[in-house]
């Protein structure tokens, strides 16, 4: 092989090897969401079927008014336009998983849109709190996975016949299911799955979508029944117990003749069996069928609280197709369920406590609550000071409330301490109180948006700029230019050395 040839071949070595390396660069730059996601298009199904469509729906066309709605006008600011039909969406195809609307009034073009990417629960991470105002957005995922646990949760399809009892039972299982979604997004569903009433407020509620002359109702409506019925009973509690542990009010303990004090529960809702309790503050707990009894062998200063976890709870858990945006200028959001079950924590809460004694008739107790422009609430610090010295420190729970009681009369000062938690908020100014024996003072603490200015906020992009570690691609992006830089070094170094060599045969 004469010199030409080895200097051809090496140089077309390079060349591809340099290829690959910027085929690594780009990669590199590409985020990883994206490389990674799993997208698809949401296809749309309307009933009745367009004669064109299907002929065997050419003798049913009078359904088309009748299985549509008119535009409606939902609470928090939702609403859906006038159809003429019901349109059902599924992902990947016509027949594909049956997939339900969580934008109402967002369209859809066509019979299908634009490529989706998945998302899984994280979604409603960062899902806005302004679109409902009586569930986070963590209570309406849950609150969807257990509609599609009770609900539709299988393929949709777009061949179901009208004079097939199965399908059209189907049919009206994925509209119910639909409907469900609808009312626990814009807000008719609280946390109990209560229904909320939207005409008080001068809004159409959701169930005025299906029409009562449909030949459709019956199916839409069973099926919306039993899902309902499935969701409240999946929650219901012991009849003696609140969802949360604030809300539960402490009863009266008994003395009993062994000098301790106990008090008894009995569930009249007949499921206490379902579930596993709990007490603290030393007391004990005993089961026997719907019976529960509480006993502690000293009066408790503070109230025992009973805590229910329900056994064996499981709920769907869901998958989001979105394109990023929410409500608006975007494509509408669909949900589809997962393929697995997940446990879903249902918790109930009973207090039970004994009067105060005379010597503790000059104590008071103090609340904290706390809110903020984003509905977070839960992990804030606060710290409390008032009379002999005393100071301690304490966190919000959940549902953004402290709770503090048995404390001596007098001046208190609440601060809130700026961490983790609350540094990007601003916080509120200190706030002082004065107890009363006998009484719960409540002080509100509200965290706002944090007041920027331009200085600060060159300054801030600096300190970012200067802490933050690169990220992953950028990483990827440094390496692989050192990749290149190297790889040309060595090949320059070759393509030099052959170069002076051949000079020096000539």
């Amino acid at each position: 092989m004469n010199k030409k040839s080895r200097i051809s071949r090496i140089k077309k070595s390079v060349s591809v090897f340099l290829s690959i390396v910027m085929t690594l660069v780009v990669y590199s730059n590409t985020p990883m969401s994206k490389v990674l996601a799993d997208d698809s298009n949401v296809h749309r199904v309307i009933y009745p079927r367009p004669a064109d469509k299907d002929p065997e729906w050419a003798g049913n066309q009078e359904w088309a008014g009748l299985m549509g709605h008119e535009q409606l006008a939902f609470l928090n600011g939702w609403n859906i336009n006038k159809e003429d039909g019901f349109w059902t969406n599924a992902i990947g195809s016509p027949n594909g998983p049956a997939a339900y609307c969580i934008e109402p009034g967002v369209p859809i073009s066509g019979e299908n849109q634009a490529e989706l990417s998945q998302k899984d629960e994280t979604y409603w991470d960062t899902y806005p709190t302004k679109y409902n105002d009586i569930l986070t957005p963590k209570q309406i995922e849950q609150q969807i996975g257990r509609i599609l646990y009770y609900g539709y949760h299988a393929n949709n399809s777009d061949t179901w016949k009208p004079d097939n009892e199965e399908d059209m039972d189907k049919l009206g299982n994925e509209i119910a299911t639909q409907l469900l979604i609808w009312e626990v997004q814009v807000g008719e569903r609280d946390l109990n799955f209560m229904e909320r009433s939207a005409s008080s407020q001068g809004k159409a509620s959701v169930l005025d979508a299906v029409n009562y002359a449909s030949p459709m109702k019956q199916k839409i409506i069973s099926n919306y029944g039993v899902i309902v019925k499935g969701v409240k009973e999946h929650l219901m509690l012991p009849s003696f117990m609140a969802n949360s542990e604030e809300s539960a009010k402490v009863l009266e303990m008994s003395k009993d003749k062994n000098g301790g004090y106990s008090y008894t529960f009995n569930d009249t809702n007949n499921i206490a069996e379902q579930f596993d309790f709990s007490v603290n503050n030393g007391a004990t707990c005993e089961i026997s069928g719907n019976s529960i009894k509480i006993h502690s062998d000293k009066a408790p200063i503070k109230p025992i609280v009973l805590t229910a976890k329900k056994r064996n709870s499981v709920r769907y858990g869901t998958r989001v197709w979105s394109d990023g945006e929410i409500k608006t200028k975007s494509l509408q959001d669909v949900v589809t369920y997962s393929q697995k079950t997940m446990p879903d924590k249902v918790l109930g809460y009973a207090k039970v406590g004994v009067k105060a004694k005379e010597e503790d008739k000059t104590l008071g107790a103090l609340k904290i609550v706390k809110s903020s422009y984003d509905k977070k609430i839960e992990g804030f610090t606060f710290g409390v000071s008032g009379p002999n010295g005393y100071k301690k420190y304490f966190k919000t729970n959940s549902n953004g409330i402290i709770s503090l009681s048995n404390l001596p009369i007098g001046d208190y000062t609440i601060s809130e301490i700026q961490d983790d938690t609350s540094k990007k908020y601003t916080l509120p100014k200190d706030k002082t109180v004065t107890l009363k024996a006998g009484v719960v003072t409540t002080v509100e603490m509200y965290n706002d948006k944090p007041k920027t200015t331009s200085n600060s906020s060159n300054s801030n992009k600096k300190n970012t700029t200067s802490k933050t570690a690169p990220k992953t691609g950028e990483s990827r992006s440094l390496y692989a230019m050192y990749i290149i830089a190297g790889v040309s070094a060595v090949f320059l170094g070759i393509g030099g050395y052959l170069g002076l060599k051949n000079k020096r045969h000539n």
